[in-house]
């Protein structure tokens, strides 16, 4: 939507310009139409360093490159992100992501990483969450648990050091975890559990290994 905000007041500034350089002068109507197609643009370029930056991200979890969308604030979605999966289970190399976690992902990578919000942890585990279901994982048991391993990963590539990034992983597994709906569950999500990338560590959640 605001792409298409610029490209309709670059195509009226257009013309204005144009009748202006004629000999048909309207510097206000210039200044009105700078003032906004500005900002907008600046809006849309740190929008899109956002979204490189989440996909960046989500696509080292998912082991291919993958694009993360931003859904409408009028969204009828109830989740907070989602991947589909076609009828052999392979899954899109999109994720959708809820308008109100894009929103807490753009404020914790301009700067809450030392002190997120419980939103802002939420919404880091969203998206490590939607990248185990980008690399394959149908079951919400199983991305849950292996995106609860790679949460601190996440984090780091969002621009949290590695110890705020451990901190973030911490608290979702102590504080939401816990709260998840029961298909979100398993009692082998733990250390030394089937579901532990790696089970020589006892670094739980944030297993000293390269995400899989």
């Amino acid at each position: 939507m605001r792409t298409i905000f610029i490209a309709v007041l670059a195509v009226c500034l257009g013309r204005v310009v144009l009748r202006h350089v004629r000999g048909e002068p309207n510097w206000i109507a210039i200044a009105v139409l700078i003032a906004p197609l500005g900002w907008l643009s600046v809006s849309e370029y740190r929008h899109r360093q956002v979204m490189t930056t989440l996909e960046a991200a989500a696509g080292e979890i998912a082991h291919h490159p993958v694009e993360v969308r931003c859904a409408s604030i009028v969204s009828t979605h109830t989740e907070l992100g989602w991947v589909q999966f076609n009828e052999d289970g392979d899954p899109a190399r999109h994720t959708d992501i809820a308008h109100s976690v894009c929103g807490d992902l753009s404020d914790y990578i301009h700067g809450h990483q030392a002190n997120p919000t419980r939103d802002q942890v939420i919404a880091v585990h969203v998206l490590a969450h939607e990248a185990e279901h980008l690399a394959g994982f149908t079951g919400e048991a199983d991305a849950e648990c292996y995106s609860v391993q790679v949460t601190a990963h996440v984090a780091e590539r969002l621009g949290a050091t590695p110890r705020q990034a451990s901190a973030l992983a911490a608290r979702y597994w102590d504080e939401m975890y816990p709260d998840v709906p029961s298909d979100y569950q398993s009692d082998q999500c733990r250390d030394g559990g089937t579901l532990d990338l790696n089970r020589r560590d006892t670094n739980w959640p944030t297993p000293a290994v390269a995400p899989v």
